[in-house]
């Protein structure tokens, strides 16, 4: 059944369209990401310094909600949809099973993030 409904959501254009945004635009702003937490060092061992999006870790990739709002609405799709077409199909997690957002602390700042899970975000393109 998951497979399935992942299947069909996935193939909606818009939404396989999205997710493919996304992928690629973390790829691309990967130094702007926090590694388990900390911030990348310089060849001195002084951690860069750099605006941060979210966080990358071996279970989560986490992006912060404002950030990612702002990157999908200036490349013309709408959060809201896709949030819930990525909740659907298990992709995100949520805080509290009702919101499309988590909440967790990065630079020991309380942030609302967009969690997508690692496994399920390989699956779908293996």
């Amino acid at each position: 059944f998951y497979i399935t409904t992942v299947n069909e959501k996935i193939s909606d254009t818009y939404t396989s369209k999205a997710l493919d945004f996304i992928r690629g635009w973390v790829t691309s702003k990967r130094s702007n990401f926090l590694e388990d937490g900390e911030r990348a060092c310089d060849a001195n061992g002084n951690e860069k310094q750099y605006k941060i999006f979210g966080n990358i870790s071996v279970l989560y990739i986490d992006v912060i909600a404002t950030v990612l709002k702002e990157v999908l609405e200036k490349a013309g799709f709408n959060i809201r949809r896709i949030a819930s077409d990525f909740k659907e199909i298990g992709l995100i997690e949520c805080s509290d099973g009702i919101r499309t957002q988590y909440v967790t602390t990065l630079e020991g700042k309380s942030v609302r993030v967009y969690r997508f899970s690692v496994e399920k975000y390989d699956t779908l393109y293996n």
